[in-house]
Protein backbone atom coordinates (compact mmCIF):
# COMPACT_ATOMS: atom_id res chain seq x y z
CA UNK A 1 0.00 0.00 0.00
CA UNK A 2 2.82 2.34 0.99
CA UNK A 3 4.36 1.85 -2.42
CA UNK A 4 1.03 2.65 -4.45
CA UNK A 5 1.41 5.76 -2.67
CA UNK A 6 4.91 6.68 -4.23
CA UNK A 7 4.08 5.09 -7.57
CA UNK A 8 0.79 6.11 -8.11
CA UNK A 9 -1.56 3.36 -10.14
CA UNK A 10 -1.07 4.41 -13.85
CA UNK A 11 -4.72 4.63 -15.76
CA UNK A 12 -2.65 5.13 -19.07
CA UNK A 13 -0.35 2.40 -21.32
CA UNK A 14 3.33 2.84 -20.83
CA UNK A 15 4.69 5.30 -23.09
CA UNK A 16 7.86 4.05 -25.04
CA UNK A 17 10.62 6.15 -23.78
CA UNK A 18 14.33 6.83 -24.23
CA UNK A 19 17.30 5.10 -22.40
CA UNK A 20 17.85 7.95 -20.52
CA UNK A 21 15.00 8.84 -19.58
CA UNK A 22 13.71 5.50 -18.47
CA UNK A 23 16.91 5.00 -16.65
CA UNK A 24 16.45 8.50 -14.75
CA UNK A 25 12.61 6.87 -14.14
CA UNK A 26 14.23 3.82 -12.50
CA UNK A 27 16.42 6.20 -10.42
CA UNK A 28 13.77 8.11 -9.38
CA UNK A 29 10.86 5.08 -7.93
CA UNK A 30 14.10 3.36 -6.23
CA UNK A 31 15.09 6.46 -4.30
CA UNK A 32 11.39 6.68 -3.68
CA UNK A 33 10.64 3.62 -2.58
CA UNK A 34 13.70 3.93 -0.19
CA UNK A 35 12.42 6.73 1.25
CA UNK A 36 9.00 5.58 1.29
CA UNK A 37 9.98 2.73 3.31
CA UNK A 38 13.01 3.57 5.52
CA UNK A 39 11.75 5.00 8.60
CA UNK A 40 13.28 6.27 11.55
CA UNK A 41 11.23 3.51 13.73
CA UNK A 42 12.17 1.00 10.25
CA UNK A 43 15.18 2.29 8.97
CA UNK A 44 16.40 0.22 5.86
CA UNK A 45 19.82 -1.87 5.28
CA UNK A 46 20.30 -3.23 1.97
CA UNK A 47 23.00 -5.75 1.22
CA UNK A 48 24.46 -5.96 -2.23
CA UNK A 49 27.07 -9.29 -2.38
CA UNK A 50 30.13 -9.35 -5.42
CA UNK A 51 30.05 -5.86 -6.60
CA UNK A 52 32.84 -6.14 -8.24
CA UNK A 53 30.31 -7.91 -10.92
CA UNK A 54 27.71 -4.85 -10.92
CA UNK A 55 27.16 -3.23 -14.17
CA UNK A 56 27.75 0.26 -14.45
CA UNK A 57 24.40 1.17 -14.36
CA UNK A 58 23.67 -0.61 -11.91
CA UNK A 59 26.50 1.15 -10.10
CA UNK A 60 25.38 4.68 -11.10
CA UNK A 61 21.57 3.22 -9.49
CA UNK A 62 23.50 2.79 -5.97
CA UNK A 63 25.52 5.91 -6.40
CA UNK A 64 22.53 7.58 -7.24
CA UNK A 65 20.94 6.01 -3.91
CA UNK A 66 23.81 6.57 -1.72
CA UNK A 67 24.57 10.51 -2.64
CA UNK A 68 20.85 10.90 -1.99
CA UNK A 69 20.38 13.44 1.06
CA UNK A 70 16.96 12.23 1.40
CA UNK A 71 17.68 9.15 2.48
CA UNK A 72 18.73 9.36 6.14
CA UNK A 73 17.20 6.03 6.97
CA UNK A 74 19.04 3.91 4.80
CA UNK A 75 22.32 1.85 5.32
CA UNK A 76 24.17 0.06 2.46
CA UNK A 77 26.41 -2.69 2.78
CA UNK A 78 28.53 -3.62 -0.12
CA UNK A 79 30.86 -6.29 -0.48
CA UNK A 80 33.15 -7.31 -3.20
CA UNK A 81 37.07 -9.29 -4.06
CA UNK A 82 39.99 -6.65 -3.96
CA UNK A 83 41.84 -8.65 -6.28
CA UNK A 84 39.38 -8.98 -8.87
CA UNK A 85 39.42 -5.01 -9.27
CA UNK A 86 41.93 -3.14 -10.85
CA UNK A 87 42.51 0.76 -10.92
CA UNK A 88 40.41 0.91 -14.04
CA UNK A 89 37.39 -1.07 -13.03
CA UNK A 90 33.74 0.41 -12.95
CA UNK A 91 33.94 -0.81 -9.06
CA UNK A 92 37.21 1.60 -8.61
CA UNK A 93 35.79 4.12 -10.41
CA UNK A 94 32.68 3.90 -8.44
CA UNK A 95 34.29 3.77 -4.90
CA UNK A 96 36.55 6.69 -5.93
CA UNK A 97 33.65 8.77 -6.67
CA UNK A 98 31.39 7.79 -3.47
CA UNK A 99 34.90 9.16 -1.49
CA UNK A 100 35.38 11.86 -3.18
CA UNK A 101 31.72 13.16 -2.45
CA UNK A 102 32.47 12.36 0.95
CA UNK A 103 30.19 9.31 1.30
CA UNK A 104 30.72 7.70 4.96
CA UNK A 105 32.47 4.65 4.33
CA UNK A 106 33.63 2.08 6.65
CA UNK A 107 35.91 -0.65 5.16
CA UNK A 108 36.69 -4.47 6.76
CA UNK A 109 39.02 -6.69 4.93
CA UNK A 110 38.01 -9.95 5.41
CA UNK A 111 41.05 -13.05 4.75
CA UNK A 112 40.50 -16.27 4.02
CA UNK A 113 38.74 -18.64 6.63
CA UNK A 114 40.90 -21.34 7.64
CA UNK A 115 39.78 -25.39 7.45
CA UNK A 116 39.35 -25.79 10.87
CA UNK A 117 36.90 -22.92 11.05
CA UNK A 118 34.62 -24.10 7.74
CA UNK A 119 35.28 -27.51 9.14
CA UNK A 120 33.16 -25.83 12.49
CA UNK A 121 30.65 -24.22 10.65
CA UNK A 122 29.85 -27.38 9.08
CA UNK A 123 29.74 -28.75 11.92
CA UNK A 124 27.35 -26.44 13.53
CA UNK A 125 24.94 -26.05 10.15
CA UNK A 126 24.75 -30.01 9.90
CA UNK A 127 24.36 -30.19 13.56
CA UNK A 128 27.25 -33.04 13.11
CA UNK A 129 30.46 -34.01 15.30
CA UNK A 130 33.08 -31.99 13.75
CA UNK A 131 35.19 -35.29 13.44
CA UNK A 132 32.54 -36.47 11.11
CA UNK A 133 32.37 -33.76 8.87
CA UNK A 134 36.02 -33.35 8.57
CA UNK A 135 35.57 -35.47 4.83
CA UNK A 136 33.03 -32.52 3.93
CA UNK A 137 36.00 -29.69 4.79
CA UNK A 138 39.08 -31.78 3.04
Amino acid sequence: PRLCAVMGISATDPVQIGFNDAQNRLKYLFESMISAIATPSQPLVLFLDDLQWADISSLQLVKSTLTNSENKCFLCIGSYRENEISNDHPFAEFLSDIITRKILITKIELGNIDRTSVNALISDVICTPELETKPLTD
